[in-house]
């Protein structure tokens, strides 16, 4: 069993959602909350695997930055996540990140011509075995 939450139109980077993405695939909801509150509170930085070029790098990871805002709005999915996995009746504490999935919600032209940004993200949470 498994849910899906999604964020649309959200005025946030699409660069820092890839990015926190490829971070907080594949782990547990509960690891992944936590990792956000340390990318928030400027203690955990985001590598920056992709769209890296000019990026400072931080201690241990090489290329970095700290999305607080970005971060913001994936700790807002993901805590909807558990609330419609515990509505569902799934156990919260085995829960973890199967599928995230990044998208901009506009065209960058548009994007532009509205002076705003638009990321769309799509969590899938599965309980594990």
């Amino acid at each position: 069993m498994s849910v899906i939450v999604r964020g649309s139109f959200l005025p946030i980077s699409f660069k820092a959602s890839v990015n926190i993405a490829k971070f907080i695939k594949g782990r547990e909801v509960k690891k992944a909350l936590k990792i956000l509150e340390g990318v928030m509170e400027k203690k955990i930085a985001v590598p920056y695997v992709k769209y890296n070029r000019k990026v400072a790098h931080k201690p241990g990871i090489g290329p970095g930055r700290y999305p607080v805002k970005a971060a913001r709005y994936f700790m807002g999915i993901l805590k909807n996540g558990i609330n419609v996995a515990k509505n569902k009746g799934m156990d919260e504490n085995k829960l973890y990140i199967k599928r995230i999935e990044v998208n901009r919600s506009i065209s960058k032209r548009r994007a532009k011509r509205l002076g705003r940004k638009a990321t769309s993200i799509i969590i899938e949470l599965e309980e594990k075995k």
